[in-house]
């Protein structure tokens, strides 16, 4: 938030989003997070220029960087109508399930939504289990489906932690 403070034009139009996510960029362990526009009437104001940053933070250093986008961040979370993230997703793939849409960046720094997919492995409400991702481009809404053996290597989220945590008691369990 301090960081987001440094840019005057900024801080009361956009927010830093709680959406953050550890990742490893270079080798480097990374926080990365989004931003998100300050309420319903920032986001018709701005819409129409996007999103033009993200917030970096070194995890060993605690350096933070605001990172200026070349092109503004268009797809995201905080949207509304056909740029909302679940939205865009759901009409391009309707008969997929998402668990909820994680923010990553590759190692050029270019901004991505990973969307884990998941299906019932026992059943038809049971061992619930990750079966690929849909990577969405955050600048240009453009997305991929990869099968969890074709993610590429620079993805560091297509497990949800909850589910492991669940996946490992069942183990242990039964």
């Amino acid at each position: 938030d301090r960081k987001l403070g440094e840019v005057v034009e900024l801080t009361s139009q956009f927010e830093v989003s709680l959406l953050y996510t550890q990742i490893n960029v270079n080798n480097v362990p990374t926080r990365v997070s989004p931003l998100e526009y300050a309420s319903v009437i920032k986001w018709f104001t701005n819409q129409s220029e996007g999103i033009p940053y993200y917030i970096s933070i070194d995890m060993a250093t605690q350096n933070t960087e605001l990172v200026e986008l070349d092109e503004p961040i268009r797809y995201s979370t905080c949207e509304y109508f056909n740029r909302n993230l679940s939205r865009h997703v759901r009409f391009a793939y309707p008969t997929l399930m998402f668990e909820t849409p994680v923010f990553e960046i590759d190692d050029d720094g270019n901004p991505y939504w990973v969307v884990p997919v998941y299906d019932y492995k026992i059943g038809v409400i049971g061992g619930k289990d990750i079966t690929g991702i849909v990577l969405v481009n955050a600048v240009n809404g453009e997305m991929v489906h990869y099968n969890v053996e074709d993610v590429p290597q620079w993805i560091d989220h297509v497990y949800p932690a909850d589910l492991l945590n669940t996946q490992a008691n069942n183990w242990g369990k039964y």
